[in-house]
């Protein structure tokens, strides 16, 4: 399968505020909903309103086919990223809205690959 011309064109001028992680999610997500041959702009706008605010994928669309595990990966990053949006990349204020000590929400956004200030 392959993207056509005009879905490359706008991948490439599209902002990606979440990084290379969240076109590669991107692309795997379109992939897993469509069977077409040929993905076009539809395809790919289609999966771009499964985005969260700063255009992170929330959770895959076929998320019932993923392991236990990975499902709650997936669940866990996104539930952090956007709580982490709402206070603003405050770790302390995160700490407290989620109700996780510091030590192991640093641990928790580390092993997610979760970006935030420092």
């Amino acid at each position: 399968r392959r993207f056509s011309l005009a879905s490359q064109n706008m991948l490439s001028k599209y902002s990606w505020p979440g990084n290379i992680k969240q076109l590669i999610d991107m692309v795997h997500a379109t992939l897993a909903r469509q069977d077409k041959e040929i993905i076009n702009i539809e395809e790919i706008e289609e999966t771009l309103t499964l985005q969260g605010p700063q255009g992170n994928l929330l959770v895959q669309s076929d998320v019932m086919t993923l392991s236990m595990k990975e499902a709650k990966k997936q669940f866990e990053r996104a539930f952090l990223v956007r709580q982490l949006e709402i206070v603003e990349g405050k770790i302390s204020e995160l700490s407290r809205r989620v109700g996780m000590e510091r030590t192991n929400l640093y641990r928790k956004l580390q092993s997610l690959d979760i970006k935030y200030k420092k």
